[in-house]
């Protein structure tokens, strides 16, 4: 039971789980004409992981500077085809390194550049984690792919999986997106710990303390969002995305994943993650093409809100695998 009303309390509840020490770093070499950032792996079984391996040959590594002063890294998988960019916000229980070889792979079956984003406190990135700081580190991404990459904001997708849902929320709440995927995303950090709020629940009782309302924020993202989550899910329940689903107001058609858990979405439907990614992205492109067709200047206009029924959740700590480590 939360004691008092600290977003500090309940911070240390819901768990930022930064792998300790960090499975990698980053190190700056010299070359002609300047610096290369480059990738240095620390987590010794990532050498015998071959596409990790081979992914950090291939990725390109950027550094920035948040509002609240921090360094952070993008990691980018570019794909010369490409017309979209996925901006990835990953789970709270790993770094970029685990994931390296997954975001090779997505952006070449998608046809899509991946820009993956890492939490201050995570990986090299500076700070300490924390839910202003990945709000900090998102804007601070989508920002420089808008100024330094020259990325339109209209070819950004802005992927959250589980905790990075909160970060990516918020901000497509705010600005603009070509669309949104929210991989077994949560309603409110309070809810995924102790369940939906009732008379006297912590859910209730503290909802003024809660993070990462995304449930508030869903009705407030104009682009169309992609909701993934394992019917299995025994960290954050299936009913928090099909109640994200309810409040979009564009919502795309869902995938409820039959037998996935928390972590095993891609693993377990590998062919089908690709393909449903796939879709979504054509779904995406036909749209903007009417829509530059019809408006072009652009105009995001706003269904009425719809209010969720909640449903009972399951605790649990996040993320404590990710996709990408299994060899495929």
């Amino acid at each position: 039971m939360i004691k008092n009303c600290s977003i500090t309390a309940v911070v240390r509840k819901f768990a930022f789980l930064p792998p300790t020490p960090p499975w990698y770093g980053v190190k700056s070499k010299t070359i002609e004409g300047g610096h290369k950032n480059i990738i240095e792996i620390k987590e010794e079984k990532l050498y015998s992981h071959p596409p990790t391996m081979e992914a950090i040959q291939r990725c390109q590594v950027h550094k920035m500077t948040t509002s609240v002063g921090e360094t952070v890294y993008g990691f980018e998988f570019n794909n010369r085809a490409a017309t979209v960019t996925i901006l990835y916000a990953h789970g709270n229980a790993m770094d970029c390194a685990a994931l390296m070889g997954f975001w090779k792979e997505l952006s070449e079956k998608v046809g899509a550049n991946i820009f993956a984003l890492e939490y201050s406190g995570y990986g090299a990135s500076t700070g300490e984690p924390s839910v202003a700081n990945t709000y900090a580190d998102i804007e601070a991404a989508y920002e420089y792919l808008i100024d330094e990459m020259g990325v339109p904001a209209e070819s950004i997708i802005l992927y959250g999986q589980s905790v990075g849902s909160g970060p990516v929320c918020e901000l497509a709440s705010r600005r603009p997106s070509r669309g949104v995927v929210l991989h077994c995303a949560l309603m409110t950090g309070l809810q995924t710990i102790f369940g939906p709020p009732s008379c006297c629940s912590p859910s209730c009782t503290y909802a003024s303390c809660d993070i990462y309302k995304n449930i508030n924020l869903v009705s407030e993202i104009g682009s169309p969002v992609f909701i993934m989550h394992g019917e299995k899910d025994e960290v954050i329940h299936v009913t928090h995305g099909q109640a994200l689903y309810r409040n979009c107001q564009d919502p795309y058609t869902p995938w409820w994943v039959m037998d996935a858990n928390h972590n095993n979405i891609v693993e377990l439907n590998t062919d089908q993650y690709y393909v449903r990614m796939r879709q979504f992205l054509t779904h995406l492109d036909n749209r903007a093409s009417k829509t530059k067709a019809l408006h072009p200047v652009g105009n995001h206009t706003k269904s009425p809100n719809v209010t969720p029924e909640v449903n009972p959740t399951s605790n649990g700590q996040l993320d404590m695998s990710a996709p990408g480590l299994s060899s495929r």
